[in-house]
């Protein structure tokens, strides 16, 4: 299931000598998953910029594009993404670079964004990733949450007064 431009988790135990001068680990668990996945709610004719669930996503020469035949150009608005990639550090404003993105034939169950917190209230209860403001009625604010911290949302499928309610939410 392993495919070119997955954003690739690895822990291990202790880093040691592997007596041949390298140095190795075992692997106690290995995770891939996407950053984002949902409707695709901006994309520029260039297909060098779109953004998901409200999210700025850059694409590259390098970003892989599967399921769509015309590349990130042919992604329009409303299109089911899934996309791999990693907050980018140099960036004024936050946003992510692609190294995968999957267009999906049909819509999920729920969509899902992972991402730095900004501006979280417990009154309403609520938080922003990126450019959007997430609605964690359903779930409250987690103990411990704080600004700065990267979460993963499981989100509904369709906003509520411009907000994508939250379904399930988990710090890293």
């Amino acid at each position: 299931d392993l495919r070119l431009g997955m954003r690739v988790e690895v822990e291990s135990g202790a880093i040691s000598d592997d007596g041949s001068g390298g140095r190795a680990a075992i692997a106690t668990r290995v995770r891939f998953a996407s950053d984002l996945l949902g409707p695709v709610t901006a994309a520029d004719a260039n297909g060098l910029l779109i953004a998901v669930l409200g999210q700025a996503v850059r694409v590259t020469q390098a970003t892989v594009v599967d399921g769509a035949l015309g590349g990130a150009g042919s992604l329009v608005v409303g299109d089911i993404v899934e996309v791999h990639g990693f907050i980018d550090p140099g960036a004024l404003i936050d946003r992510y670079v692609a190294t995968r993105i999957e267009r999906r034939s049909a819509t999920p169950a729920a969509f899902r964004v992972r991402g730095l917190v900004r501006d979280l209230a417990a009154v309403p209860p609520t938080l922003r990733i990126g450019a959007q403001t997430f609605d964690l009625a359903a779930t409250g604010v987690p103990a411990g949450l704080a600004n700065g911290q990267i979460v993963r949302l499981t989100v509904a499928t369709s906003q509520v007064a411009g907000r994508w309610p939250v379904t399930a939410i988990a710090a890293e």
